[in-house]
């Protein structure tokens, strides 16, 4: 390894072997002895106030080259945006970060969780006719420490939520947790596939349906349709239906009206986000997918994902019933600083897909569990802020590293408060109203308050 000058490349000196070392420990996060320590931050330190590049040995032509970021008042190490990746087996090789997709900031650095493109959501025979990854039945969806993937469904279905923009609630408004009922709900997503098409001149609501109690005559007079129509290459006819349950496990979801009971049960099983076994989160956005079975001929639900909401009058998606407690707080929070301190407006969006960020001029994506938009005029000048919340309701050690670096990334979006407020420390949420409550209010009038 060795040291250049950072606008012309200049070489300026091999590391020594206790740099090298040094350098290798840190960036594996290992523990470094005093002298270690010493070592590294004088090379950091010389690299900073001397605009030098390290440059890894692993490569012979075009050599990775890294640069110091400072943050917090502590200079690291992170690889330059536009070097090349070092060679398999590099001691260097690796992201520094928490995971191998991750950046200093604990984000990742490329988005796992889009939204879907309309267009590229007909499964093919390629797949075998699937839109989910093989799974066991009853393995969670986005469970787990990292939300790194989503089946097919999930896609589509919490894309649909976000373009009705089902996932942000006004939280200013008198009732905000009472805001619209399921067939309101449902009436924004049919608008959403009504103007959004799949393939050219073909719209959404084609082959996205609203009716759960659909007889299998209908069924099968839907995929007659569909199958008349001309398709790509290996496009497996396919529809979906999308209704609310509260009745949901791993093998079926039932929808229930008019004292009646409309199953749907997957062959491949249903999958719960955040859940095995029996769904207890009360109210669920469920997705199913229907095709004709190869060997029955018969028109069969394929696959299935359930999705928690908060009730049947805020259907928001949430990840946990912790969630459903932070909004509730979260509601009174806003409630108390239009009461005593200032009106106002504070939008409340639960981010159902990763969110961009740039941070020491790295990109990363980040994924927060809420986001706040508060604005106000006080005096007719308009203020607006975001505040980013976070409810943390485990306490592994993995789980602490791993939050803590993210929020850091998080923070380039708005202030960044936990539920529980005190967390790790404590699991305490006695204080949480209060601390919300703080950070909602305006900057002008926080110093007062």
């Amino acid at each position: 390894m060795h040291l250049i000058k950072a606008n012309n490349g200049i070489k300026i000196r091999y590391l020594t072997h206790d740099e090298k070392e040094a350098v290798r420990m840190k960036w594996q996060h290992m523990e470094l002895d005093t002298e270690s320590v010493i070592v590294i931050n004088e090379l950091l330190n010389e690299m900073r106030k001397q605009d030098y590049f390290l440059v890894c040995d692993c490569k012979d032509k075009n050599p990775p080259k890294l640069t110091t970021v400072s943050r917090n008042n502590k200079i690291s190490l992170r690889n330059c945006p536009d070097s090349i990746a070092h060679e398999k087996g590099c001691v260097m090789e690796r992201v520094h970060g928490i995971t191998e997709n991750g950046v200093d900031s604990g984000t990742v650095r490329k988005s796992p969780l889009k939204k879907v493109n309309y267009h590229k959501i007909i499964p093919t025979v390629d797949d075998g006719g699937k839109t989910a990854r093989p799974v066991t039945p009853g393995t969670p969806e986005g469970s787990g420490l990292t939300k790194t993937r989503r089946s097919a469904l999930a896609g589509i279905l919490l894309s649909l939520i976000e373009d009705a923009q089902l996932n942000r609630i006004e939280l200013s408004r008198n009732t905000p947790l009472l805001n619209m009922t399921i067939k309101e709900a449902i009436d924004k997503l049919q608008g959403v596939t009504k103007n959004n098409q799949y393939k050219k001149s073909r719209y959404l609501n084609d082959i996205v349906h609203f009716s759960p109690w659909m007889s299998d005559t209908k069924k099968e007079s839907v995929m007659a349709n569909l199958e008349a129509m001309a398709w790509g290459k290996n496009e497996v006819p396919s529809f979906w239906i999308i209704f609310e349950c509260g009745d949901v496990d791993e093998s079926e979801a039932i929808f229930k009206k008019w004292d009646n009971e409309y199953p749907h049960r997957p062959t491949k099983g249903m999958r719960i986000n955040g859940e095995y076994g029996q769904g207890c989160r009360e109210n669920y956005w469920v997705i199913v997918r229907y095709v004709r079975d190869n060997e029955t001929k018969k028109v069969t639900c394929r696959d299935g994902y359930a999705h928690a909401m908060y009730s049947g009058s805020c259907p928001v998606p949430v990840d946990s019933n912790l969630e459903k407690q932070t909004l509730i707080d979260l509601a009174k929070a806003t409630k108390w600083v239009k009461d005593n301190v200032c009106a106002v407006n504070v939008v409340m969006e639960k981010p159902l897909f990763d969110k961009e960020i740039e941070y020491e001029g790295e990109r990363g994506y980040v994924l927060p569990d809420f986001i706040l938009t508060i604005e106000s005029d006080i005096n007719g000048v308009q203020t607006r802020h975001r505040l980013v919340v976070e409810t943390t309701g485990i306490y592994t050690d993995e789980y602490i590293k791993r939050k803590t670096t993210q929020h850091e990334g998080m923070a380039q979006l708005g202030n960044v408060i936990t539920d529980p407020p005190s967390w790790p420390k404590s699991k305490s949420r006695e204080y949480f109203v209060k601390l919300a409550g703080k950070f909602i209010i305006p900057e002008p009038h926080r110093r007062d308050s």
